[in-house]
This record gives structure tokens, C-alpha cells and sequence, in this order.
């Protein structure tokens, strides 16, 4: 993860009703963000898909939650297949195949 930024992201409403901020989590590479991104996707309690984009403010990349794109077990079947795949790549790539 990269250093704190100075961009903030709605968190919830306090007791007054006002708003509350948090810093965004920042990610150097898009392959950091996508592995944390399938990570949050697998844990049973998501609804909503992660996704990654890359920020117009720090240039970094950040994990967003899609609202409108329901996470269903077939998209959690393909992730996991996904990762195994790249893990076996990785693997065969080390052994210079």
C-alpha cells in the first residue's frame, strides 16, 4: 500500500447527522488493488463487487464498491478460478516453462 493520502472518501453520518470522511486506501500497482479486490469479492458477506480504478487525483489505484452490480456465487466461482490459473502460470513461469 502506498503512503496516506490527502483525498477522502464518505464514510457514514455521525450522531448530528453530519458526514464523516475517511482517507483513501491507496494502491501502488493495479496488480496490488486487483488482488486485494478479489480478496474482499471472496469473503462471504459481500453484496456489492470491488472493483479497481485508477484516480485522477493521486494517480494511484483504489478499490470502489459497484452498487449496482450484485455479487453472485458464479462471479466468486470465476475469481477463484482465475486466481488459480495466474498461480499456476506464476509457478510454470518460475520453473522457465
Amino acid at each position: 500500500m502506498c503512503e496516506k493520502n490527502t483525498h477522502y472518501t464518505f464514510s457514514h453520518y455521525n450522531e448530528n447527522g453530519e458526514k464523516q470522511y475517511k482517507s483513501k486506501k491507496c494502491y501502488a500497482t493495479q496488480e496490488e488493488a486487483l488482488v486485494m479486490a478479489r480478496k474482499m469479492n471472496l469473503k462471504p458477506q459481500t453484496i456489492h463487487k470491488y472493483s479497481i480504478y485508477k484516480c485522477q487525483v493521486c494517480g494511484k489505484w483504489h478499490i470502489g464498491k459497484n452498487k449496482n452490480r450484485i455479487l453472485t456465487e458464479e462471479d466468486r466461482e470465476k475469481i477463484k478460478k482465475q486466481i488459480q490459473t495466474e498461480k499456476f502460470y506464476k509457478k510454470t513461469k518460475s520453473w522457465g516453462v
